[in-house]
């Protein structure tokens, strides 16, 4: 078998009913089959439907891509590093900002892991914007400042506390 990370869950499927079923091709009628082996032969297929749709997605869009993770509250941009020329990543994001990223050498490994990593559906393009407009994600921005000199230890926790709430008070008097 392959390995083309776009097929790779009808592998799996194949491998399932190689390996716990009757050995014949995915294709074939599932009757004889457990109820456990039609299960995860069920899973497969759908998590193979789930990326396939992802992918279509992406060869339409390109970089700039939005994916949502299953819980609703957090996404992912796919762009292209800024930090390693020629590779790729999905920047994560959630209400209060930006918190993560995951870089690899191609678009397909970074859909993958987006996928792996619970990112199971396209987003709206204008999620970012819509997210990056309220007053959690500028209150978060604001944060990420002194949650990086708590992290390199030029304040202490109790200071970026009080930086926190300084924040807070900002926004809520300007609301």
């Amino acid at each position: 078998m392959g390995h083309d990370i776009r097929t790779r869950f009808i592998e799996q499927a194949q491998v399932i009913r190689c390996t716990f079923g009757d050995g014949k091709d995915i294709s074939a009628d599932q009757a004889g089959l457990s109820e456990s082996v039609r299960q995860m032969l069920r899973e497969s297929m759908e998590r193979h439907d789930r990326l396939t749709a992802i992918f279509n997605e992406l060869d339409r869009v390109g970089v700039g891509l939005t994916l949502e993770h299953w819980s609703g509250n957090q996404w992912a941009l796919v762009l292209p590093d800024a930090s390693e020329p020629g590779k790729f990543r999905y920047q994560v994001f959630g209400p209060n900002g930006w918190f993560s990223h995951f870089t690899y050498a191609t678009l397909d490994e970074v859909i993958y892991d987006a996928f792996s990593s619970g990112f199971r559906k396209v987003a709206p393009h204008e999620t970012l914007d819509q997210v990056a407009s309220t007053v959690e994600w500028k209150k978060g921005c604001e944060r990420l400042e002194f949650i990086k000199l708590h992290n390199l230890g030029e304040i202490t926790y109790q200071e970026m506390l009080n930086q926190f709430q300084m924040i807070d008070a900002k926004y809520a008097s300007a609301a």
